[in-house]
């Protein structure tokens, strides 16, 4: 017998957490689990995208959580989804992230479902698990053994399961794509190419490898950066006055928020990930699945992405004399690179692959 679920999901667009919920659902065995998804109004993009791999979507406006303002539609709110799960027969509801946790708890216990959360916020605060009723939820799924512990010390009620993310190794595959967008961006077929995949904020750290360029710069080594994601305009204006600095205009292209991933992981030499912590990095784990060396910080669940692969250079993210040493070691070391691809990529194929991921959620829904 198929088991319901819900999923709440109060974002308009497309980050990390709804892209890797939709490779997920599109790769689950309908025949054991049938999902519905709750989405915001005005989300039709969203929409699209899941009505396409055959996932039911409902619409409706969510009101804010934590507001004075909101208590009235919050109750509303709570109950429509309360008699949804009783007229649709769900078996249990999960909020995609911690910003849906209090409708998915909520909801649970007054249809009597079980509530999950599925925990992929790095950097949450023991403040924001009580008032997001974080702790209060039936099972947290943590993305890494990393969140794992984390949940427990912040002293969830329930139980916790680790389900890490997994990579499409299928669409993820260097054998697919070629390196067409240097052509488009006018760079040099033996450029030495860097990449960086991850908005641009302060925790991610992209601020540190603009200055290890500047010291590479010093050294004579002038690498190319792409640097994707969206922005905050405060940031990017501090990013912009340290390229000026260190007189870096024509090596550091900013491409912005793009969802052709591969073909940019493809046309890049290393991928570097300095973020001050990682649930577990879904961008890290893009590259080595592409054969792409990587400089990291090994933080959070990034340690269990690599496991005991020799995938490329960890480094302290706030010391850019180390990257830049790091980068420099293996600029000039191209069969190194080479082979800290192929031990990333068959690290990803033999343990954290989309598919697995899928299986495991599978197992783990269906037992609920």
């Amino acid at each position: 017998m198929r088991r319901k679920f819900l999923v709440l999901m109060s974002r308009h667009g497309l980050g990390g957490d709804e892209i890797n919920l939709m490779r997920l659902l599109g790769r689950m065995d309908r025949s054991r689990l049938e999902p519905l998804v709750l989405l915001p109004k005005d989300s039709e993009g969203l929409r699209a995208r899941l009505t396409e791999r055959g996932v039911e979507t409902w619409q409706r406006t969510m009101p804010a959580w934590r507001k004075p303002k909101g208590w009235p539609a919050q109750s509303l709110y709570i109950g429509e989804i309360v008699w949804e799960i009783y007229k649709r027969q769900i078996d249990l509801v999960m909020a995609l992230n911690i910003n849906e946790s209090p409708s998915a708890v909520l909801s649970g216990w007054f249809s009597g479902r079980p509530s999950i959360v599925w925990f992929q916020d790095s950097l949450i605060s023991a403040k924001k698990t009580r008032s997001y009723l974080l702790h209060r939820a039936d099972i947290v799924v943590a993305i890494s053994q990393a969140m794992r512990e984390k949940v427990q010390a912040l002293s969830a009620r329930g139980r916790t399961v680790v389900i890490p993310n997994g990579i499409d190794t299928g669409h993820f595959d260097p054998r697919r794509y070629d390196r067409r967008l240097r052509q488009e961006l006018s760079i040099a077929p033996d450029a030495l190419v860097l990449g960086m995949v991850g908005r641009l904020v302060e925790s991610k750290g992209q601020l540190f490898l603009i200055r290890a360029l500047g010291l590479l710069k010093q050294r004579g080594l002038r690498p190319r950066l792409l640097l994707l994601g969206s922005e905050k305009p405060h940031y990017r204006a501090e990013l912009n006055r340290a390229i000026a600095e260190y007189g870096l205009e024509d090596q550091v292209l900013f491409l912005g928020f793009r969802e052709d991933i591969a073909s940019v992981l493809a046309a890049i030499d290393l991928f570097v990930l300095l973020s001050v912590n990682e649930a577990f990095s879904l961008a890290m784990g893009e590259a080595m699945a592409m054969e792409k060396p990587c400089v990291y910080g090994p933080v959070g669940g990034v340690n269990e992405l690599v496991g005991e692969e020799d995938v490329g250079i960890a480094v302290e993210r706030d010391r850019p004399e180390q990257i830049a040493e790091a980068i420099e070691r293996l600029a000039g070391n191209p069969e190194e690179r080479a082979r800290q691809g192929r031990a990333g990529r068959r690290q990803i194929a033999e343990h954290f692959s989309l598919d697995l991921q899928a299986r495991r959620f599978e197992d783990f829904l269906v037992k609920v």
